[in-house]
């Protein structure tokens, strides 16, 4: 994302696309990922019923979980107006946006890295 939104502060169209396609597989892949692979995983071992780590852990992932899908919708939005030639290096307030919204999101993946993933193991 930061790639592609440092492309159209230059005018580099292509760049901008590739970036934003790349970082919206990232995403998806992180979702399917969260979903398929380590929920079920998760969920052999405790439930959000459990105790208050579980309910700790399915809450802030999933919370995490639907930003990442709200921005890939996001994702999507910009990326239909870039291919349709909607931004220049002088109009593009729509990526600026949604490349903070999607720098939000990782910063709070750190958040919920820290204190799910890592924390207990201190």
């Amino acid at each position: 994302m930061h790639l592609a939104d440092r492309a159209i502060r230059h005018g580099r169209m292509r760049t901008l696309r590739l970036g934003l396609l790349v970082g919206w597989i990232l995403g998806a892949t992180f979702l399917a990922l969260q979903v398929t692979v380590e929920y079920p995983r998760v969920l052999e071992e405790f439930t959000p019923r459990t105790n208050a780590y579980g309910s700790l852990f399915f809450t802030l992932t999933g919370l995490h979980g639907l930003h990442v899908l709200a921005g890939l919708a996001f994702s999507a939005w910009v990326q239909v107006r870039a291919w349709a030639g909607a931004f220049d290096a002088r109009r593009h307030v729509s990526v600026q946006n949604f490349a903070m919204y999607w720098h939000f999101v990782d910063v709070v993946w750190l958040f919920v890295l820290s204190t799910i993933y890592l924390s207990p193991h201190l």
